[in-house]
């Protein structure tokens, strides 16, 4: 369903960011979203259940792609051409064909690819492009876990990978390297909601090595987690890198593994208000204020572009169409703030609604946001 940038302009610089996007039975193309730029970021998005598509790294270098869920489907990531992509703090679980695909191709071919602090569970093979006259270089595998392959865990290597303190457990399909992968059960265990963790005698506690490259941060995009300083739920980690896990999540989990984005919270329905008289109101879609930041751990904060003065009444609402706060009628003029202490509220999506009417007319009017609470 998406494509940024296109083959003939493939390296010129785009700096697009996709977030918290929920991709599901997305069939019409194999390429669910087709990267054909530079320095494009996805990031915190759910994967899940695409049987006939994947993301694609197709044109452009310098890609980044972190903290995301690949669930029930065809494919993980496809890195087909271009150099300096990231894959790091993401988890693949019961991926059909492949949970990461290195091609190997001639027309623009892969080198420096970077695979950092994955898990990867149930899923079928990891392809590593030997086949070929245009096999990928400078590929390192670090900090990652592989375990319980549908098949084998790897496939068609090159030869040249790097391998840095990671762990495999099942079939490798491949050579054990001479360092950087110990074959070893890593003691996960499934929580409530059905998604794997470590436990605390798991040798992936603690055992992250040195010597994988920092994810970049671009010029003018929202700040990314460059040194590995927080894992996929966002959870601190250790800034000494031989205290860091392996894969995806720190232990003890602090916060329950589970997609931040899910059929449940996301969609064009949780967009909008609850039902409301039409006679009485008028429905805005003018940009009335900015949330910052958006996601949110603690302090919200709205800055209003009204250019005239308004009387407000502000509600937030969680996506069952539940109020869980209130703030009464305030007046309101151009570039005025408001910050609301939000740190109770429990991680999920919310729906900011303004009831609004200026000093001069009675006509109501009502403007809908919505945030994430971190």
């Amino acid at each position: 369903p998406i494509r940024i940038g296109v083959s003939t302009q493939a390296d010129n610089i785009s700096r697009t960011l996709v977030e918290y996007c929920y991709f599901t039975q997305c069939n019409g193309d194999g390429e669910l979203i087709s990267s054909k730029a530079r320095q494009n970021v996805y990031r915190f998005n759910t994967f899940e259940s695409n049987p006939k598509a994947e993301l694609v790294l197709r044109h452009g270098s310098e890609a980044v792609v972190y903290g995301n869920f690949f669930l029930n489907g065809k494919g993980g990531v496809r890195v087909r051409e271009g150099q300096d992509h990231y894959i790091y703090n993401n988890y693949f679980y019961e991926i059909d064909d492949r949970a990461i695909y290195l091609q190997n191709e001639d027309s623009d071919p892969l080198d420096n690819i970077n695979i950092g602090f994955n898990t990867i569970v149930n899923c079928s093979e990891i392809i590593l492009g030997g086949s070929g006259n245009d096999k990928p270089t400078n590929v390192t595998f670090a900090n990652n876990i592989f375990s319980q392959p549908d098949d084998q865990l790897f496939e068609d290597p090159t030869g040249t990978e790097t391998w840095i303190g990671n762990i495999a457990f099942g079939q490798l399909g491949i050579s054990q390297p001479s360092s950087g992968m110990t074959v070893v059960d890593p003691q996960m265990s499934k929580n409530n909601e059905g998604f794997y963790g470590l436990t605390a005698n798991s040798p992936a506690v603690n055992s992250a090595e040195s010597g994988y490259s920092l994810i970049p941060q671009f010029d003018g995009m929202d700040d990314v987690d460059t040194d590995i300083s927080f894992d996929l739920m966002k959870q601190n980690r250790p800034t000494v890198i031989a205290e860091k896990d392996l894969g995806c999540n720190e232990f003890p989990h602090t916060s329950l593994i589970k997609p931040w984005v899910t059929e449940e919270n996301t969609g064009p329905s949780y967009n909008t208000s609850t039902a409301t008289s039409a006679t009485k109101y008028q429905v805005e879609n003018n940009d009335l204020f900015i949330i910052s930041p958006n996601p949110v751990n603690d302090l919200l904060k709205l800055t209003f572009r009204s250019s005239d003065k308004i009387k407000a009444h502000l509600d937030i609402f969680n996506t069952d169409g539940r109020k869980v706060d209130s703030l009464n009628e305030t007046s309101i003029s151009e570039e005025l703030s408001i910050t609301r202490n939000v740190e109770y509220l429990s991680p999920g999506v919310y729906i900011i609604r303004v009831t609004y009417h200026t000093i001069n007319s009675s006509v109501k009017k009502i403007y809908s946001e919505k945030f994430i609470k971190l």
